[in-house]
């Protein structure tokens, strides 16, 4: 039984592994309309991303902070 349980495991812990490795196709036409392919989808992305790094004043002040600090002492 134990066998079985690690051999059904190991099956699925390599299929999630391959499942992460999706590369996009952006050469037709209809592939170019998805968020992923164009530059308004990566646009989005980007805004989520700092949206999410700068939810409060506080988040704001302290990255100005670091970028600041990172500059100067250059």
């Amino acid at each position: 039984m134990k066998k079985i349980i690690i051999l059904i495991g190991i099956t699925l812990i390599s299929s999630f592994l391959f499942a992460k490795e999706k590369k996009i196709n952006c050469e037709s036409t209809l592939a170019k309309l998805k968020p992923e392919c164009n530059f308004i989808g990566s646009g989005v992305k980007t805004l989520r991303e700092f949206s999410e790094e700068n939810k409060t004043l506080g988040q704001t002040f302290k990255n100005i902070k670091k970028k600041f600090k990172k500059n100067n002492d250059n």
